[in-house]
């Protein structure tokens, strides 16, 4: 948003270990809501289908980055929306309306049309000044925001988590996973460590979805920029992607469909890309591209660690 290589097994492959962000990812900058996402997730539970949280890393390092002679980068990091699932992107338009229902049940008259346009409103705002900063926001500020425009009400607001978590159960009714999804992330996972780096607004949000598609099962490490408090293509959420599986930055390949956060992001970082897309939206003719990600191992053992990507 991937020709074969032989398979390692050991012994060390069954065992699954969770481990969470090293203690300096928690930046006292990031919003104290979002702190919850460091928290351990299940590692009894690992073998049974545990997913890794938005900041823990599983796997045995010595055992995923082990590599065929042929493969030389070790690590692949996944853009998450639009890369692994297909989604719709607008932040209105779901099946239940949500940001209505918040107003109504306060007693707020206003139509589904007013609602819309107040969340939408909200949401653009909170996107235009993460854009600017780097810095990223969470579902709460949102609520808040679309809160404060409301008026008043002639009852008490749903608690905010409420409204999150209604909103989220409808809007994530529209993400499937993208064609070539399975044999992509089994194929690179044989050889490669797997880590998504994802731009979202709920620490829980990835990690459900990649648990409800089987992606939980390919990945060591998941990184949201909710969690960390930085979005792509801000340099500081690659240097802490990079430092929670222990990479190099010339050892990864970012995979994913938007130019600027998965692209121009990595590499100015010092890590590779390629492209998933159509090669109309490419900007540079060096940055290998794949219409889909059934292409995406090719492309990625095709780029050797000792070619320094351009800055």
């Amino acid at each position: 948003m991937v020709s074969a290589a032989a398979a390692v097994t050991t012994a060390a492959s069954t065992e699954r270990v969770l481990r969470t962000f090293p203690p300096e990812v928690e930046s006292p900058e990031c919003d104290p809501r979002d702190k919850r996402s460091f928290d351990h997730r299940g590692a009894e539970g690992d073998d049974k289908g545990g997913v890794p949280g938005p900041g823990t890393l599983r796997g045995d390092r010595e055992t995923r980055t082990a590599r065929s002679e042929n493969t030389i980068v070790t690590h692949v990091f996944f853009d998450f929306f639009g890369t692994l699932v297909d989604y719709d992107p607008r932040p209105v338009g779901t099946p239940h309306n949500a940001p209505l229902a918040y107003a109504a049940d306060a007693g707020i008259d206003i139509t589904a049309d007013a609602a819309d346009a107040l969340w939408a409103r909200s949401w653009a705002e909170l996107d235009a000044h993460a854009d600017t900063t780097g810095r990223e926001w969470a579902m709460a500020d949102v609520v808040d925001r679309y809160r404060s425009r409301l008026g008043r009400p002639s009852r008490a607001f749903a608690p905010t988590q409420e409204t999150i978590d209604v909103y989220l159960a409808t809007w994530t009714q529209a993400v499937t996973p993208a064609p070539g999804l399975e044999s992509c992330l089994q194929d690179l996972s044989r050889d490669h460590r797997l880590v998504i780096v994802s731009n979202a607004h709920d620490p829980n949000l990835v990690p459900e979805l990649s648990a409800r598609f089987g992606i939980a099962d390919h990945v060591d490490a998941i990184v949201s920029s909710v969690a960390v408090g930085w979005r792509k293509p801000h340099p500081e959420i690659f240097r802490l992607a990079t430092g929670t599986v222990g990479a190099e930055p010339r050892d990864v390949v970012f995979v994913g469909d938007s130019w600027g956060p998965d692209v121009e992001g990595p590499l100015a970082a010092g890590m590779h890309a390629v492209f998933v897309g159509s090669p109309a939206a490419v900007r540079d003719d060096t940055v290998p591209v794949v219409d889909s990600l059934s292409g995406v191992p090719d492309a990625v053992r095709a780029v050797r660690s000792t070619s320094a990507p351009r800055r």
